[in-house]
């Protein structure tokens, strides 16, 4: 089987591996972990490959990594909305919070959703073989391959996870003026 990409990719050394052992040590914080479209849709994905970026992404605890920037960045907005509305009450701020994961949760899936801009990562840069290191990437010539692209995984997803929460901005903004238009919020 080809090897994804490889041309390019950094030489093994000091950074790729502290990098590795951060991810797969539980050390690598979610920003870091934001991913966004690049390549092929998991659609597009061969269903054995889709199925084994899956149990990479299980065996790093990606989802919920994840899961940690969606929390991270809905704290975030919420912060700034009771900012910018001084007197807004617990449970409105409460209520606030729940419309911004909505927005986030909705749109997590699919084309355009963020789990599918994670698959197209890893399937631009690993291969079925590359894969395969998820239960046993220490020992494993696979795992070396993956310290060699992780920073440009990471990278890519750090961008593109961005990008990703930037395009729903405006849907928060929207339901966020709908739901609370009694209050007449500032949304900044």
């Amino acid at each position: 089987m080809a090897r994804a990409q490889t041309r390019g990719m950094p030489k093994p050394g000091a950074r790729a591996t502290v990098l590795f052992k951060c991810l797969f040590q539980g050390g690598f914080l979610a920003p870091a972990l934001l991913v966004a479209a690049t390549g092929a849709s998991a659609a597009e994905i061969p269903p054995r490959k889709l199925s084994l970026i899956r149990e990479a992404m299980t065996a790093m605890k990606l989802d919920l990594k994840i899961q940690g920037m969606i929390d991270a960045k809905t704290e975030a907005r919420a912060q700034k909305v009771r900012i910018d509305n001084p007197g807004l009450s617990d449970s409105v701020a409460q209520e606030i919070r729940a419309t911004i994961r909505e927005v986030y949760a909705e749109n997590r899936g699919g084309r355009e959703g963020l789990d599918n801009q994670v698959h197209a990562v890893f399937d631009k840069y690993l291969s079925e073989e590359d894969l395969k290191f998820a239960t046993n990437f220490q020992a494993s010539d696979n795992g070396k391959r993956y310290r060699e692209v992780a920073p440009r995984i990471v990278n890519e997803s750090v961008q593109a996870g961005q990008r990703w929460a930037e395009r729903l901005e405006p849907e928060i903004r929207r339901r966020l003026e709908y739901r609370f238009r009694e209050w007449n919020l500032r949304l900044l």
